[in-house]
């Protein structure tokens, strides 16, 4: 597969929609129009200091900056290196998260994939279904044999949800994780092979 067929999917199929009759969640494609509509979505769980407990940088700082992080995501997407969908309860059409595939070797077929969802919404299985979606995509329509994920490897529910989608933990980076405050962590590294 091409990267311009790659990107026709992405912007004309939803992985939600290709795999799932039973499903709470869509995944919607970031675009300018998603990201105006979604806005205060984004930002009502991303405010929550919270949410960065296992992340690198520090938590965003005002609904602009949050805007500005996702319009770079969007350049992203513009030059073809990455794509991001945004997480919707289809009950009620709140976004809870978002799920990405990005940092890819189209030479080998191999892509990242990284995620975030609110704090409120851990723990009751919307980091997994999503996760389920996004794996299919990536295997059977966008054709890639391996996905990689790279999470703290204190981060137990993050851990959980890999392996529950049929992860495999490879290893581990030591001390690769930088945190904005200077503190360093070891990082998990995950993988999933195309059968």
């Amino acid at each position: 597969m091409n990267i311009k067929t790659m990107y026709k999917d992405y912007y004309n199929n939803n992985p939600d929609s290709l795999f799932s009759n039973q499903k709470r969640l869509k995944l919607i494609p970031l675009t300018e129009n998603t990201l105006h509509t979604y806005l205060n979505d984004l930002w009502e769980y991303s405010k929550d200091s919270s949410f960065y407990k296992y992340l690198e940088y520090p938590p965003l700082s005002s609904i602009i900056e949050c805007e500005s992080y996702f319009k770079r995501t969007l350049s992203l997407i513009t030059n073809k290196e990455g794509m991001l969908w945004i997480i919707v309860l289809i009950n009620g059409g709140k976004a809870i998260g978002t799920i990405r595939l990005a940092y890819w070797d189209l030479n080998r077929m191999i892509t990242k994939i990284g995620y975030g969802i609110s704090l409120k919404y851990c723990r009751q299985g919307y980091f997994s279904e999503a996760l389920s979606f996004i794996i299919k995509y990536a295997f059977e329509i966008l054709g890639f044999h391996r996905l990689e994920s790279l999470t703290r490897a204190d981060n137990i529910g993050s851990i959980k949800g890999l392996e529950k989608n049929g992860f495999k933990n490879e290893g581990c980076f030591r001390d690769y994780h930088l945190r904005y405050d200077g503190t360093r962590h070891d990082v998990a590294i995950f993988s999933l092979i195309k059968e």
